[in-house]
């Protein structure tokens, strides 16, 4: 049995690959960034398959995790006739730009992000931890409404892990 495990980020940062799924046991560490990304990836490889799905989506997430949803953002375009998604990560202006994971950006960096992005776009994702736990609500207070209202366009809101991440993006969600 593992008792030391690296966290995700220490992968992303050393452009390392991930341990293989079996290697994380029960997930143990996965609410400390430990798994995450190789549960997502056997979920999504569980559930990914060929579809069609005539939309383009502007996927955020953290600076941290932008070129793997950029792979898996690819990939799903692969899978999926008709699906096109950019991927854009928000510095965090808010806590500082050391700070890159995904849950810990503010609802003015997010918007900031997408009215300052050059392109088009039917939907806005964004991941589920993004938000406060209970409510709809980023860490800055800016409601999920508020940001739909300024951008003028829809958001989906998608729990973690791959099968989430491809049936939103397929709109099987």
């Amino acid at each position: 049995r593992t008792l030391i495990f690296c966290s995700d980020d220490f992968y992303i940062r050393a452009h390392r690959d991930f341990e293989p799924y079996e290697h994380y046991g029960a997930f143990e560490q996965i609410e400390n960034g430990v798994g995450m990304f190789p549960l997502f990836i056997e979920e999504y490889e569980q559930t990914a398959h060929k579809t069609a799905y005539s939309h383009t989506f502007l996927s955020v997430t953290g600076v941290a995790a932008k070129e793997f949803f950029e792979k898996y953002a690819k990939k799903t375009e692969e899978f999926c006739d008709g699906l096109k998604i950019n991927v854009i990560a928000p510095v965090n202006k808010f806590f500082g730009p050391s700070i890159t994971t995904a849950g810990l950006l503010t609802g003015q960096d997010v918007l900031e992000a997408i009215l300052n992005f050059d392109g088009e776009f039917d939907e806005v994702i964004i991941p589920r931890n993004m938000l406060k736990e209970t409510e709809d609500v980023f860490l800055d207070g800016l409601t999920l409404q508020e940001l739909i209202k300024s951008i003028k366009k829809p958001v989906k809101v998608v729990e973690s892990g791959g099968a989430h991440y491809f049936n939103a993006l397929t709109g099987k969600e």
